[in-house]
């Protein structure tokens, strides 16, 4: 079998909430959360969701243009 060309498992992003800097307990906010996908040569991808769901997150991550938080 080949290789995919894209693999993501378990991406997670995630970002601080308000101005907290010094508080101890920092609201976080968990834009994507798990998003596994397999892409393989020919094959197209959509991300589709409704407003603020994270699909921007999501393929800004998949470019490296958004560090994740957590993922392989």
């Amino acid at each position: 079998m080949t290789p995919p060309l894209l693999e993501i498992r378990d991406l997670h992003v995630h970002f601080p909430v308000g101005a907290q800097f010094l508080a101890r307990n920092k609201r976080i906010l968990h834009a994507v959360s798990g998003v596994d996908l397999t892409l393989q040569k020919g094959e197209c991808l959509s991300i589709v969701g409704e407003s603020g769901c994270g699909k921007s997150t999501t393929a800004l991550a998949v470019m490296g243009l958004q560090e994740p938080t957590a993922g392989d």
